[in-house]
């Protein structure tokens, strides 16, 4: 592991790392990389990042009424929905799942809604107010364009960290998400 942080210690025993972000995303924040994406990459932690709301002023109380779980149907996903299906029933929240299709998948939306019932764990449907969402394109453009649609609290994402020459790297979709999104994201780290 990097020593980039005096913190690294801390992280270790942490179960939750909680962190504002500014959600830069200048030529500063691109040659230097910002202090929260350098904690996602070290970290197999949750990360949960929050961004003070647009017009919001002074303290802010903690309401949690929609959560949104972007899902692929992988191993990392399920992981997330798990930690997703925790909050929502904490907090008697919604809790939404999105499924983007990528242009080229040619599959329609009642084999999408077959497959998210098949993948699903067993009886979380009856734990929780859901609905399931579907969209087409660019995976994070999507999961923000529909989080600031449905008013979203909360964005819960599944994340792996990959090896890329001796770098350990998140995806580029954690990353835009949880630098452009319009709530909160918790980013949950599947250990391989």
């Amino acid at each position: 592991r990097s020593t980039l942080f005096p913190y690294t210690t801390l992280f270790r025993s942490a179960d939750l790392i909680v962190m504002g972000t500014h959600g830069r995303s200048d030529i500063n924040r691109v040659l230097m990389g910002s202090v929260t994406e350098r904690i996602l990459r070290e970290t197999n932690r949750p990360v949960l990042t929050v961004r003070q709301k647009e017009g919001s002023t002074g303290e802010s109380q903690l309401s949690i009424k929609t959560v949104l779980c972007p899902v692929n149907f992988t191993d990392v996903s399920k992981y997330a929905l798990e930690h997703a299906v925790s909050v929502s029933m904490a907090f008697q929240a919604e809790l939404v799942l999105l499924k983007v299709v990528e242009s080229d998948e040619r599959i329609s939306d009642e084999e999408i809604n077959q497959q998210l019932c098949d993948w699903m764990p067993a009886g979380i449907r009856d734990h929780c107010r859901m609905r399931d969402l579907i969209r087409s394109g660019d995976a994070s453009n999507q999961i923000i364009s529909v989080a600031e649609e449905i008013d979203a609290d909360l964005i819960v994402l599944g994340a792996q960290h990959k090896l890329l020459r001796d770098v350990t790297v998140i995806g580029t979709t954690t990353m835009r998400v949880t630098r452009h999104s319009p709530c909160a994201v918790l980013t949950v780290i599947k250990a391989k």
